[in-house]
């Protein structure tokens, strides 16, 4: 597998509707946010789901550790076979 693509593997758009694969929607049970208009809605707050990009389309495991004692998050990369 080539690291040199000149091609994008995945573009997000934010503005587009969720895929369900890759963008998913958390949906805040209870919480309210201005429009800026005088009215409000639900919050929604859409994430990319990275580890399953970097699996589907690199063939990467990618894994995270968090130690909160320390404030730090560790990465972990891995090439699947």
């Amino acid at each position: 597998m080539s690291i040199n693509r000149k091609e994008p593997i995945f573009t997000y758009d934010p503005e587009a509707k969720a895929d369900g694969d890759m963008v998913k929607e958390i949906i805040t049970a209870g919480m309210t946010r201005s429009n800026g208009r005088g009215g409000a809605g639900v919050v929604e707050v859409k994430y990319l789901n990275v580890t399953r990009l970097f699996e589907e389309k690199l063939g990467i495991s990618l894994r995270v550790q968090v130690d909160t004692e320390r404030r730090l998050a560790t990465i972990h990369l891995e090439r699947l076979k």
